[in-house]
């Protein structure tokens, strides 16, 4: 989602001339196209490595008393 909004906001930066914000919005519609998942497939796969990726991190902390 960061590099969708960088992406964006670049395409925007980019199209200060009035001539050139004719094309801001087909040039938007690509970077969102590209933001897009291709499958309902890759979607979960992505999802499943982020959380492998979260669990990984969170590991250490498990064994931490929070309470104290």
């Amino acid at each position: 989602m960061y590099e969708l909004q960088r992406a964006l906001l670049d395409i925007e930066a980019k199209a200060e001339a009035i001539s050139n914000k004719r094309n801001v919005i087909q040039k938007f519609e690509r970077e969102i196209q590209k933001a897009f998942y291709r499958s309902p497939e890759e979607a979960e796969q992505l999802a499943q490595a982020r959380t492998k990726t979260i669990a990984g991190m969170l590991e250490p902390f498990d064994d931490v008393d929070w309470t104290e």
